[in-house]
C-alpha cells in the first residue's frame, strides 16, 4: 500500500468504516478506525470526491479502542472487535437511528440494541478462501485464508474466535487431507461451512478444477474423525472463468 495521510476521525459510518476529511475537502472512509483518533491510514481506492483506506498506525487512540481478539485478521471478518463492547452497541445504535433520519422518518423511542453479550464463537456460517506457499523442496504447502480487507491480498488463518470450535476444526481437517492429496490452492475457490448449535457441520468446497477424484475427495471427508460431527457435504466446480 502507497499513499500514507494523516487524518483525524470524525464518525463511524454504516459497514464499520470511520469517516474523516482531507485537506481538499474530500471525505476519506477508513477501516480500523475509531471517532476521534489522529490515525495515518494508507490509501487503497481513490475517487473523485472520496478515498477509502485501512489504519496503518493510530498517532492518538481512543479510549474505546481495544486490542482485537484476532489482530491478523479482524478486519476482515469483524471490524468492530477494536472497540469495546459498549461502544459497538452504542455505535450500531447510532447507525439505525441515521438510516432513519435519512429518509424523514421520526422513531418514537430512542434504538435499543440488545444482546446475549456473546463475542466470541457466535458465528454458524464461514467462507474461506485458499492459500497456496512453494516450499524449499518445491511442494506446495496449503493455507485456509481470508481476504484481506481492501485489497485482493490474503491473510492465512488457523484460528478465529467468531467461530465455534468444530467448524474450525472441520475446516482444518478438510484442508490437511486436501493437502495429503496434493491439491493445490489452484485447483480450489473456497469452502463454506455451516454449523447449528449442536455442533452439527455441512459444507461446500467449491473447485476450479475437475481433473481430481473428487467424488473419492468427498467420502474421505465424510469420514474424518474427531469432535466434528458432519452431517452432509457438497464438492462443487466452479468454473474459473466466470
Amino acid at each position: 500500500m502507497k499513499n500514507i495521510l494523516q487524518l483525524n476521525l470524525e464518525k463511524i459510518v454504516g459497514g464499520g468504516q470511520a469517516m474523516g476529511t482531507l485537506t481538499d475537502g474530500r471525505k476519506a472512509f477508513v477501516w480500523g478506525g475509531l471517532p476521534g483518533e489522529t490515525i495515518e491510514m494508507a490509501i487503497t481506492k481513490k475517487k473523485s470526491k472520496l478515498v477509502e483506506g485501512v489504519v496503518t498506525n493510530v498517532i492518538a487512540p481512543s479510549a474505546e479502542r481495544i486490542t482485537p481478539i484476532d489482530p491478523d485478521s479482524f478486519l476482515s471478518t469483524s471490524p468492530w472487535q477494536m472497540m469495546n463492547f459498549a461502544a459497538e452497541q452504542r455505535y450500531k445504535a447510532q447507525l439505525i437511528d441515521e438510516a432513519f433520519e435519512l429518509h424523514n422518518v421520526s422513531l418514537p423511542d430512542t434504538t435499543t440494541v440488545y444482546t446475549d453479550n456473546e463475542i466470541t464463537n457466535y458465528r454458524n456460517k464461514v467462507e474461506f478462501s485458499w492459500y497456496g506457499t512453494t516450499n524449499d523442496d518445491g511442494t506446495e504447502s496449503l493455507d485456509l485464508a481470508f481476504f484481506r480487507r481492501g485489497s485482493k491480498g490474503k491473510i492465512i488463518v488457523n484460528q478465529c474466535s467468531l467461530l465455534p470450535e468444530p467448524m474450525m476444526q472441520l475446516a482444518l481437517q478438510v484442508r490437511d487431507l486436501l493437502q495429503d492429496q496434493s491439491i493445490s490452492a489452484r485447483q480450489l475457490k473456497t469452502l463454506l461451512i455451516r454449523c447449528n448449535q449442536a455442533g452439527d457441520c455441512v459444507f461446500q468446497l467449491y473447485v476450479k478444477d475437475l481433473t481430481p477424484d473428487w467424488k473419492t475427495m468427498l467420502h474421505h471427508i465424510m469420514a474424518l474423525q474427531g469432535t466434528v460431527l458432519c452431517r452432509g457435504g457438497e464438492v462443487i466446480y466452479s468454473d474459473p472463468r466466470s
